[in-house]
């Protein structure tokens, strides 16, 4: 189907990089961590070649976005970073890398604005709550829900406006009508995001938490006393 990838509004542009991220980690873990595990990484380090040659087409700035949560996972371990980021010069140093970013570039994907964003977000990472905003239960909400707003986004504009032809008939040129038809597909979208969440995404984490909870009580089990 021609433009198919308009109905996911081409969400799946990031799963290429998805699989290389996940193929190399443990390439990745084998030269970072001081337990080292060879078989591991050289599967890793054949499956990470493997889609380079494959897809071909990976983007420099793209993969410099993983920069900021590898440095993420770091910052948040340093009490004094930490200390840094929840405090008022932390606020409003992830504003002024955020405001900058917005403000002066038309993109995300280069190295300046990619450090902008960076730096936002390794501060919030580290607890920077804005005073409160982000620890409000919406917000929170919008946050567990924001992946699957995301991937289904797409999808909601494009059954209830794009492919609807007698609506469209009936918006015709009048900006105020669209508006206000999107911000209502706007709302589904969060309605249908939830349910997901409720009935695929967390039902398959806590699944998930249980399986990992089990195994360890396994191994646990066979530590001799």
């Amino acid at each position: 189907m021609e433009n198919a990838g308009q109905i996911v509004a081409y969400a799946t542009w990031s799963l290429p990089y998805e699989l290389l991220f996940y193929a190399a980690l443990p390439a990745l873990a084998f030269s970072l961590l001081p337990t080292r595990k060879l078989r591991p990484a050289l599967v890793s380090l054949a499956l990470t070649l493997a889609l380079l040659l494959y897809f071909r087409n990976f983007s420099l700035a793209v993969l410099e976005c993983f920069l900021g949560g590898i440095a993420g996972a770091y910052a948040i371990r340093r009490p004094g970073f930490v200390r840094f980021a929840r405090s008022d010069r932390g606020l409003l140093l992830a504003l002024a890398a955020l405001s900058a970013t917005v403000a002066g570039f038309s993109g995300a994907y280069a190295p300046l604005p990619v450090l902008g964003l960076g730096l936002f977000f390794v501060v919030v990472a580290a607890g920077q709550d804005f005073r409160g905003v982000l620890t409000r239960q919406p917000v929170l909400w919008l946050g567990e829900i924001s992946y699957g707003v995301y991937l289904l986004h797409g999808i909601v504009i494009w059954t209830v406006i794009t492919a609807n032809a007698p609506l469209r008939a009936v918006i015709g040129e009048e900006e105020p009508l669209y508006v206000l038809i999107l911000a209502g597909a706007g709302v589904l979208v969060l309605a249908v995001a939830s349910l997901v969440h409720l009935t695929v995404e967390r039902p398959a984490i806590l699944f998930g938490r249980r399986s990992r909870a089990l195994r360890q009580a396994a191994r646990t089990r066979r530590v001799p006393a």
